[in-house]
């Protein structure tokens, strides 16, 4: 009797198991949100997807590309639309879109300037005429702005103005970009001068570096956030690595920072930061201080680039061009919930439907990410994480002209930061350090003609950390033009990296806040209809 009533509670179960419990949540297909993820699957050719979208998914992305899918389809291939749907299936990270109008009719501005163009003078990574691990003398004898290139070429040099920023990449207290003044060309060497000095002038200095161009066809602009970071798996561990190590992929040549390290045995994984490129399965990974292991499996907790690229192409018209570049903050204001990135004070509102944040007199805030202060891992005296090396961006428009905005950038707190005072009483742009509460001015710049209450402006500082005596060195660019060159602040510093806005006199709104994190990376595409 026993074994007869298991073998009919059994047949229930396989029943309850195979028949009625999947029947009773077909209706439930479409809440993409709570189904079994066993489910999933399946609803990828129902939404139209194929074989096609072949990618290792994890459950969280494959829930967001089909809950996202159908407004995804029926936009393509808006001017827009889908972009924006296909970057929201892989990403809750913020990002911004330009296409030609928003190159061709900027509005609202003082000037038409390079926020308006296709192009970053930062960014490194960008089409056309790119020209990689050249061997460089720079300085020397002939100018702490000269250099030489005469290695490393695999085609013969084009034309001077082929040629506009000169990166180094070796050694470290060089790392940096540099716009190219003048250029001369010859069949095997091309010699010229930046447009300013930074090399060493008593002895030539040998360098790994780059040459680039400008984009030379019409993109639409893609800016996401992407801070970097990921966890990667590794095994055959022969030497040991070390937190704030530099690592390279021997196969891929990607690149990253180790953060932090969990080992069983020979085996363990690797938080790392300023990751570039992405690594591969097995393949050698070799560190700056000897560490050596294999790279086991995809990085995860990561922006899956793969899968954007892959959205991109198949609903996108063939040859389209688009740069998409990965930035490390942005903030463009469009909800109340947007100042959740910052730490604020006095006022500060996001009015619906949005696009810009009131600031009131007396109103001050500062970005919260934690990835933005400066963290030495190893324990070396020098930054191995944080905001070291970057572009910020202001966009303000000031309310009258009593107002004063102090852009704040390198903030380690209110008592110690650096800052652009845009000051609409004197028409003055400063570039000021604070340094336990007291100010000492850098550099300034009379800036009459620019400066109009109601009128937006974008401000941005260029700022580095020259390596070799910790040095902070800044430059000013308003609407386009610099107005504050480069300024060497010749007190060592350990200031941190985030950066804010002070408001007092009268009140201002701002419209945007960027951040990029050298290097930059970019790239321009051309579709293919090939994913």
């Amino acid at each position: 009797m026993g074994l007869l009533k298991k073998f009919c509670e059994m047949v229930d179960q396989a029943w309850e198991d195979y028949l009625y419990y999947p029947a009773t949540q077909l209706p439930s297909l479409f809440e993409v949100a709570n189904i079994d993820a066993k489910w999933l699957p399946f609803l990828k050719p129902l939404l139209g997807f194929t074989r096609d979208l072949s990618f290792e998914a994890t459950e969280a992305e494959l829930r967001r590309i089909l809950g996202r899918a159908v407004p995804f389809w029926n936009d393509k291939p808006s001017e827009l639309g889908s972009i924006d749907h296909a970057i929201r299936m892989v990403t809750g990270n913020r990002f911004r879109l330009r296409s030609y109008f928003d190159h061709r009719m900027a509005t609202d501005e003082t000037c038409v300037t390079e926020e308006a163009e296709d192009f970053d003078p930062m960014v490194i990574d960008f089409f056309a005429k790119v020209k990689r691990g050249l061997t460089v003398e720079a300085g020397g004898p002939n100018g702490t702005n000269y250099f030489k290139i005469t290695a490393g070429m695999d085609e013969p040099f084009d034309t001077p103005y082929a040629y506009r920023f000169l990166v180094i990449e070796e050694p470290a207290d060089l790392k940096m970009s540099w716009k190219i003044d003048r250029l001369v060309v010859h069949p095997t060497e091309l010699v010229g001068y930046t447009e300013r000095g930074e090399f060493p002038a008593a002895t030539p200095t040998v360098c790994v570096a780059s040459i680039y161009g400008t984009m030379d066809e019409y993109a639409t602009e893609v800016r996401l956030v992407d801070d970097r970071h990921g966890d990667l798996d590794f095994d055959q561990e022969s030497v040991a690595f070390t937190a704030g190590e530099r690592i390279r992929g021997a196969t891929t040549n990607a690149r990253a920072s180790v953060l932090t390290i969990a080992r069983a045995g020979a085996a363990g994984t690797m938080v790392l930061g300023r990751v570039h490129s992405r690594f591969q399965d097995n393949e050698v990974l070799m560190g700056s201080r000897g560490g050596r292991a294999y790279v086991k499996g995809k990085m995860r907790n990561i922006l899956n680039r793969e899968l954007l690229y892959f959205l991109l192409e198949v609903n996108r018209p063939l040859s389209e061009r688009y740069d998409l570049t990965y930035i490390s903050f942005l903030d463009e204001f469009h909800v109340t919930s947007d100042l959740d990135q910052w730490n604020h004070s006095g006022g500060v509102t996001v009015p619906a439907p949005g696009s810009e944040a009131l600031m009131p007199a007396g109103s001050m805030m500062v970005c919260n990410d934690p990835r933005a202060v400066l963290q030495d891992y190893d324990g070396d005296g020098s930054s191995d994480e944080g905001w070291d090396n970057y572009t910020a961006r202001w966009k303000v428009i000031t309310d009258s002209a009593s107002t004063i905005v102090d852009l704040v950038f390198r903030w380690l707190s209110w008592s110690n930061h650096f800052l652009i005072r845009f000051n609409m009483t004197t028409k003055v742009l400063q570039l000021i350090r604070v340094m336990s509460g007291a100010e000492t001015l850098l550099a300034w710049s009379a800036v009459q003609a620019y400066l109009k209450p109601g009128v937006q402006d974008t401000v941005r500082v260029d700022t580095f950390i020259h390596y070799s005596n910790h040095h902070v060195v800044s430059r000013v660019v308003l609407d386009g033009e610099e107005v504050i060159p480069w300024t060497d602040d010749s007190s060592p510093s350990s200031l941190g990296g985030p950066v804010g806005v002070k408001v007092t006199g009268a009140g201002a709104v701002m419209k945007m806040v960027e951040v990029n994190v050298w290097p930059t990376e970019s790239g321009l595409r051309m579709l293919t209809g090939d994913a």
